[in-house]
């Protein structure tokens, strides 16, 4: 019977060690996804100015 214990016990941990490591995964991505919406933002203020030097180009405004 003990014997029986310590395989659940070791089986439960080798489980739990691999959730932790997948949320782990799962985390990084996100702080991944996340780094790049400044990026995105940058982005659109570029384009907003572009724009703007398309405006003065013709005149407009």
């Amino acid at each position: 019977m003990e014997e029986v214990l310590r395989h659940y016990s070791k089986r439960i941990r080798v489980r739990m060690l691999m959730y932790g490591k997948e949320a782990s995964n799962r985390k990084q991505e996100i702080d991944r996804q996340h780094r790049t919406i400044p990026n995105q933002r940058n982005q659109r203020a570029k384009d907003k100015h572009c724009g703007n030097v398309h405006n003065r180009l013709w005149n407009h405004g």
